[in-house]
């Protein structure tokens, strides 16, 4: 499929303009960026000790998972980019765990890589969270696979805007995924891959 530049600028216009309905991810309300995945990681990581002043962002980073089998990316790749433009890359174990402690009053990118695969990366804006949501604390459990590079115009897409957005959403009074904009997002995906008319 061969989209000008122009067009394909329209079909991004028309699916990001949506409402923006934000979901909590406090302990008590967790979700995913993305919910269609069976999770590997269930439970927030137990030995690492974080400030009280951190949001523990944390998951598992894997290609495929069926019954028990959970195959990894051996060559994947987690980086935190701040707001400040510093670089980190985020260490991964043997079986894809991943834990990316986030400051407060902070905008930052978390990009997942692999070769021969869509790269994918989260924009989280935590400024502005107010002690009543902060509370005790915030976990934001992520598990995040991604899927084979075979479409120039989807990787393009992928490597310009996040699949996912989080931010202290003032109009509901809340900080969490704003869902609506990574379900227009892959509805745009779809359409250029074939799988989906775009509505």
């Amino acid at each position: 499929m061969t989209l000008n530049h122009s067009f394909l600028i329209f079909l991004l216009s028309a699916c990001l303009i949506t409402s923006c309905e934000n979901r909590g991810v406090r302990v008590d309300d967790v979700k995913s960026v993305e919910p269609n995945f069976q999770p590997v990681s269930e439970a927030a990581p137990q030995e690492t000790s974080h400030s009280s002043e951190e949001i523990l962002f944390y998951g598992v980073f894997f290609e495929s998972h069926f019954n028990e089998d959970t195959v990894f990316y051996p060559n994947g790749k987690i980086t935190l980019i701040q707001g400040d433009g510093s670089i980190q890359e985020i260490e991964i174990d043997d079986h894809g765990n991943y834990v990316v402690p986030l400051s407060l009053e902070n905008h930052c990118e978390i990009h997942f890589e692999a070769p021969t695969y869509y790269s994918k990366f989260l924009s989280i804006d935590t400024r502005g969270i107010p002690d009543s949501i902060f509370g005790a604390g915030i976990i934001m459990p992520t598990d995040m696979s991604l899927h084979q590079n075979e479409n120039e115009l989807v990787a393009d897409i992928l490597m310009q805007n996040p699949i996912g957005k989080a931010f202290m959403n003032t109009t509901i009074g809340d900080f969490g995924w704003d869902l609506d904009y990574t379900d227009s997002l892959k509805k745009v995906i779809e359409h250029l891959e074939g799988e989906a008319p775009l509505l």
